[in-house]
């Protein structure tokens, strides 16, 4: 049980098929990593620490403490929240939350039996061992079952899911699955709760980093004082949805689990893309058509971009956040906080009102600051950028230290005199990876 529980933690639940099947298989005794790859569906968050190459150069192996200070924080929150940890890459974290393939989601879609759903994804036959996730216990993360995880405990009725299309195929044009048809993901019943989650994640994750005393003492350590001027602990997370490749990557000699696809690359741009725009979190407008209606008020468009190997245009968004060593300690156990994870069924107005740390996260910004920026985005799409510039340069004396949002695209503009192109067709390409 013990070494089983080891490869649950090594492989995460990409590699939950590997376990099971080699276990499964009497007919042999050889190992069998190399299982074919799974087309499976998911909410994709990545997030990275920034300013690591100068971390690692100043604190040599004392940057392994430092790593596993922020994993404890951003594991611990987004596994709280439905997510699961897939790969960790030394300045990065790739989580993934599971909505299932396709055959499984089209199951549900089509069934009135809600019971057949769990939380975290869609339940696999009885007869296929579902992966397994972290909770946590009073000694720390621990592996329970979740029959391979469903949006919304059994019972409980399925949330409201937003309107408009947020097919998989999203820039990459058509999504057909591998078993037949193209998915809607925005008609899959109860997604908005599973994406909810994933956002409330990785703002509790900055919530969590804000107020840290264990990396707060990190921000004072003269080696990384010596290399990075004032050097303040900040990461940025991107999150978009669609499907990937679930499987092992490698040989016989080493295998990693893991989750390839195009939409997996568009989560890693949407996080460094985040650096050029100043913000915290980036997500797709195919993320953002999944939310509920209480968190999309939270969210603001930023623009519309063109990305690598696609020739469909895609808004962009972000809910803004702040970073400052005053965040209010939390009080709550972690029993409690396990529980309003535990009990959550959407973000709606309710939650969001109690929030009170997501309250404070999100402050700094004024209702007047979002109807200018809005107006100054919607004219700088319609190519009335002297209009534009009115606006944003607006909204970027509103904010203390400026807005970055507004820096981009005004800068963006500022290199074309302000001037539309006579071929603006309303988004820009997107000029790093």
């Amino acid at each position: 049980a013990k070494i089983t529980g080891l490869l649950r933690v090594g492989l995460g639940v990409a590699g939950s098929d590997i376990i099971s099947k080699n276990l499964q298989d009497d007919s042999s005794e050889t190992l069998n990593p190399l299982i074919p790859g799974k087309r499976i569906y998911s909410i994709i968050g990545f997030c990275d620490i920034h300013h690591f190459d100068e971390v690692t150069e100043a604190l040599e192996a004392d940057v392994m403490s430092f790593v596993n200070n922020i994993a404890v924080v951003v594991h611990g929150n987004c596994c709280r929240w439905r997510g699961q940890c897939n790969k960790n890459l030394g300045n990065s974290f790739l989580f993934v939350w599971r909505i299932g393939d396709g055959n499984e989601i089209r199951s549900v879609m089509e069934s009135t039996d809600i019971k057949q759903l769990r939380p975290g994804g869609v339940s696999p036959s009885p007869t296929t061992a579902g992966p397994r996730s972290l909770t946590r216990g009073p000694t720390g993360f621990t592996q329970s079952p979740t029959n391979g995880g469903a949006f919304f405990s059994e019972g409980s009725s399925p949330a409201v899911t937003p309107k408009g299309s947020a097919h998989v195929g999203g820039p990459f044009g058509s999504a057909a699955d591998q078993d037949g048809g193209e998915i809607d993901l925005s008609r899959v019943p109860g997604l908005d709760v599973l994406a909810d989650a994933a956002l409330i994640g990785f703002l509790k994750t900055i919530a969590g980093l804000n107020r840290c005393d264990t990396l707060k003492k990190w921000e004072s350590d003269q080696r990384l004082l010596a290399v990075v001027e004032d050097f303040e602990l900040r990461m940025g997370f991107g999150l978009h949805v669609g499907w990937a490749i679930e499987g092992a990557v490698g040989s016989l000699h080493k295998i990693d689990a893991t989750y390839l696809s195009p939409h997996v690359n568009m989560t890693a741009r949407l996080e460094t893309a985040s650096k050029q725009y100043g913000i915290s979190v980036l997500f797709s407008g195919d993320f953002q058509k999944l939310l509920s209606t209480a968190t999309k008020a939270k969210a603001r468009r930023l623009d519309c971009i063109m990305v690598k190997g696609s020739a469909v245009p895609m808004d962009i968004y972000t809910v803004d956040t702040v970073w400052t060593d005053d965040f209010p300690a939390e009080t709550r156990t972690a029993e409690e906080l396990d529980a309003e994870a535990g009990v959550f069924k959407g973000g709606n107005a309710a939650f969001w009102e109690n929030a009170v740390d997501l309250e404070y996260l999100l402050r700094g910004r004024t209702s007047n600051f979002y109807d200018c920026f809005n107006e100054g985005i919607k004219q700088y799409i319609n190519g009335n950028w002297p209009r534009a510039r009115e606006n944003l340069e607006r909204c970027d004396k509103m904010v203390d230290g400026g807005d970055g949002p507004s820096q981009t695209i005004l800068g963006f503009m500022g290199r074309r005199n302000f001037t539309a192109p006579a071929d603006w067709a309303g988004s820009r390409a997107l000029t790093s990876k």
